[in-house]
């Protein structure tokens, strides 16, 4: 008789791996968001110098006058130039971020598999699908065009102050005020510590625990290693924001710290930074799907986050908590075929675990174990 299929989250050997490789991909996360988070700090910055120099060519009397408009045409044009140069650079983070996160969900998925089954898996990923899961958004649009209208929204309302501030014929000193109410709101939040150790680069190939069988994985070689240094090197931000330069009285939300080890960080809540979330889930899941398929593995169960942060509009009736313990294949069936993994809506924080019909009790990883095969 055929055993029945289990979710693999109940293989301590399964759930202990996938643990440490979570978080290794939100140190991914982090570094990634800090990395644009430094990018608007500094293009904000020589923004606001830039609109403060040239202020004084407007013309006092009216922003109607030709010589007025062609001031404002001039400034926009120079904000434009300055946000066009940024996008560039945070479409290259977000893209990257996006390739490396399926990379690190796939061949962990597939390692993860291999330690709770005791069989040999493989995993085959080649460079034209990692572009291809990185060159748009989860809701399809092309990365860099959702990037410059993000940007593009700010110039309009950092224009609107100029011209606000011009028409009550206010000071430099004045205007900077509306400048930096125009930029996303800068706000503190609390972070866990880094949870893993840093990878020893001297690390040798590691036989694995408990199993005598290693993941094949047919992967471009030199993604993984960016991928690894990306991870290992905490990212040191060297842009000051405008609101650390110009002495105004900005306020910045205080948010309270849990009981864990945390570390406080400031950064821009813009409306990008949501999609990037969502988009970062969407490639994670991605992953797992992938090593699982390609290993014959086709079903997963729903393990929806069930607490007081979980939202009864996105996770009621057909959402996460009437998803949870199903299977991909009876989600599909319950949506008719309108959903079958996570995320199901923006800020979802299911995740989910392959069914399996072979789980022998075998060992757990440790921190240890997981750096040598990150850098295995």
């Amino acid at each position: 008789m055929k055993p029945m299929k289990q979710p693999a989250n109940k293989s301590k050997a399964y759930t202990s791996f996938i643990l440490l490789r979570d978080k290794a991909l939100e140190r991914l996360y982090i570094n990634a968001q800090a990395k644009i988070d430094d990018e608007l700090r500094g293009v904000f910055s020589r923004v606001i110098e830039m609109i403060s120099y040239r202020y004084g060519s407007i013309p006092k009397d009216s922003i109607k006058t030709n010589r007025a408009k062609y001031s404002l045409t001039q400034i926009n044009h120079a904000i434009d130039s300055e946000f066009y140069k940024s996008a560039h650079f945070i479409e290259h983070i977000y893209k990257t971020l996006m390739k490396h996160s399926f990379l690190l969900s796939s061949v962990g998925e597939a390692e993860a598999i291999t330690r709770t089954t005791d069989t040999q898996t493989a995993i085959h990923i080649n460079d034209h699908e990692l572009r291809h899961i990185s060159d748009k958004t989860s809701q399809g649009h092309e990365v860099f065009d959702r990037i410059i209208h993000s940007l593009t929204v700010i110039s309009h309302k950092l224009m609107s102050a100029i011209e606000y501030s011009r028409i009550r014929g206010e000071t430099r000193e004045e205007l900077i005020p509306r400048l930096l109410k125009a930029l996303p709101q800068v706000k503190k939040t609390k972070r866990h510590k880094r949870a893993l150790k840093p990878v020893i680069k001297e690390a040798s190939k590691i036989v694995k625990k408990g199993t005598e069988f290693e993941v094949k994985a047919f992967i471009p070689e030199n993604e993984w290693q960016i991928m690894v240094t990306n991870y290992m090197n905490d990212y040191i931000p060297s842009n000051r924001g405008p609101e650390s330069i110009y002495d105004v009285d900005y306020d910045v939300p205080e948010v309270s710290a849990g009981t864990a080890a945390v570390v406080t960080v400031e950064r821009y809540g813009w409306d990008l930074e949501r999609e990037m979330a969502n988009d970062f889930v969407s490639s994670v899941r991605s992953g797992q799907n992938e090593a699982a398929n390609q290993n014959g593995i086709v079903d997963f169960s729903i393990i929806a986050i069930i607490d007081d942060h979980t939202c009864d509009e996105c996770c009621g009736d057909y959402g996460c908590i009437d998803f949870d313990g199903k299977t991909t294949k009876e989600v599909e069936e319950m949506t008719e075929g309108e959903q079958s993994a996570p995320p199901f809506h923006f800020n979802c924080r299911c995740s989910m675990a392959p069914m399996l019909d072979n789980m022998p009790d075998l060992e757990q990883s440790n921190e240890e174990e997981f750096n040598q095969w990150l850098n295995s």
